[in-house]
């Protein structure tokens, strides 16, 4: 699990690196965004499993790119 969340967080500063304002440290920014990733992490599991055919890791990887900002902050606002 920690290193799903770990690779997510990773992605997900890469792919909004130009969203990070400068008004704080770098290693906050990414820790905000690693904890909302925990937070989305934590609701998919709550969440009952349906019954699905298995994902090339293709599939898997567009799955979790397109479900990724799910209402939560990437960035500190301040």
């Amino acid at each position: 699990m920690a290193e799903e969340i770990t690779q997510e967080t990773f992605v997900k500063a890469v792919k909004n690196i130009n969203q990070f304002k400068g008004n704080c440290k770098i290693s906050v920014w990414l820790c905000q965004i690693a904890k909302n990733t925990y937070f989305t992490y934590m609701e998919k599991k709550k969440r009952p499993e349906t019954a699905e055919p298995q994902k090339s890791c293709r599939q898997t990887a567009l799955i979790l790119n397109k479900s990724s900002n799910q209402g939560h902050l990437l960035w500190p606002q301040g």
